[in-house]
């Protein structure tokens, strides 16, 4: 199931970045006043939309990723200790709005993974150094160099396949372009499983029908045929759920088959599928049933705090999860405290979880493990 970067998405490069005579003069003449990437995406006459990859992918508002810039709020959801982020950007004409109005822009792109404090506030010193590299870029570039790409720089990573796929698939839905090559192909498959060989079928095909989960039409047509899918693609398919709200019908499929099947694959996958169902008191209950096993494999707990770390807001729910990883999975208690305590919706509740009067043995001793480990 091929994918790569180069579909749909333009990799940028500096001998045509938008808006480069203006930023040329901007680098040369008037570079400190260029203190965070929103300002040089501005100086360089840039539309742009940030998204969020660090747990799925979400969309970030340009007032959004303006405070976490400039330090007025912690980033949402980070991941390892850092904002892991796309920039999509493209050249705008002055009073334009919407990229409709522009014929066939370009598309350029950062994958950016940058450092964040113990309180998920943006570390300003490597932003500030991969804006240092960029615009020393520029400015040799405008003083004559041939210069062709953005420098290396530590700050970059790359997306895995499904990632990959899975952002391809949203950023055409946002910015209205056309689904890719590969969307045809996956729906007559969806159509006819029976019919067709499912090792033909680009992983970017099914990206493209999760994206299109909301038309009707594709709807019905996945959850008609959903059982006659081959088990890759229904995987698959889970997976790139993740990046999109699905609907009760949906969530109800999800449920059914996840409460069908004892395999651990399809309870991840399920997860994942449901990370942003709105249906909460339902995949709480899921969640609930899923903490109850006497046995639950270590990779279904990290999705549980990967994936559905907003849930974990809900007070019991909390205190049962993080009493289960220290029952069944006391190694990866230390690395998930690290995990969610640097999430802002749980912060509080993890600090106040480590004063709290009323833990069980196996919690308490997973945190004394875990004072221990921090005192070495």
């Amino acid at each position: 199931m091929p994918v790569t970067a180069s579909q749909g998405i333009i990799p940028i490069r500096l001998d045509n970045c938008p808006g480069s005579d203006c930023l040329f003069k901007t680098a040369k003449d008037n570079m400190s006043n260029i203190s965070t990437i929103s300002e040089f995406l501005l100086h360089a006459n840039s539309q742009y939309q940030v998204f969020d990859m660090s747990r799925g992918i979400r969309t970030l508002t340009a007032q959004e990723f303006v405070d976490i810039e400039n330090g007025l709020i912690p980033h949402p959801s980070p991941r390892l200790g850092a904002a892991w982020i796309a920039v999509l950007f493209w050249q705008a004409t002055p009073g334009q709005h919407a990229v409709a109005h522009s014929p066939a822009p370009e598309y350029f792109i950062w994958f950016l993974k940058l450092p964040l404090d113990e309180q998920s506030k943006l570390v300003p010193g490597p932003r500030d150094h991969f804006l240092r590299i960029l615009l020393e870029a520029l400015a040799r570039q405008a003083q004559g160099e041939s210069v062709q790409d953005v420098p290396d720089h530590p700050y970059s990573f790359a997306p895995p396949q499904q990632q990959m796929a899975g952002f391809n698939s949203l950023i055409r839905k946002q910015l209205a372009l056309p689904r890719s090559q590969y969307f045809e192909q996956a729906l007559a498959y969806m159509q006819a499983p029976q019919d067709k060989d499912w090792t033909e079928l680009p992983l970017q095909g099914i990206n493209d029908i999760a994206a299109a989960m909301d038309d009707p039409g594709v709807r019905d047509i996945v959850l008609e045929k959903f059982s006659q899918l081959a088990a890759e693609v229904r995987l698959h398919l889970c997976e790139a759920m993740e990046n999109h709200h699905p609907d009760v019908a949906f969530t109800d499929l999800i449920l059914e088959w996840a409460n069908s099947s004892t395999e651990d694959q399809v309870q991840i996958a399920s997860l994942r599928a449901l990370s942003r169902s709105k249906e909460n008191r339902r995949v709480s209950d899921f969640i609930r049933q899923l903490l109850s096993q006497p046995a639950l494999a270590t990779d279904i707990l990290i999705t549980i705090s990967g994936r559905h770390w907003h849930r974990l807001t809900e007070h019991e729910l909390f205190n049962r999860y993080m009493d289960t990883v220290a029952t069944q999975a006391p190694e990866l208690f230390s690395a998930i405290f690290a995990d969610l305590v640097r999430i802002p919706t749980l912060r509080q509740q993890m600090l106040g979880m480590l004063r709290s009067p009323h833990k069980s043995q196996t919690l308490l001793r997973a945190i004394g493990t875990l004072f221990s480990e921090q005192g070495r």
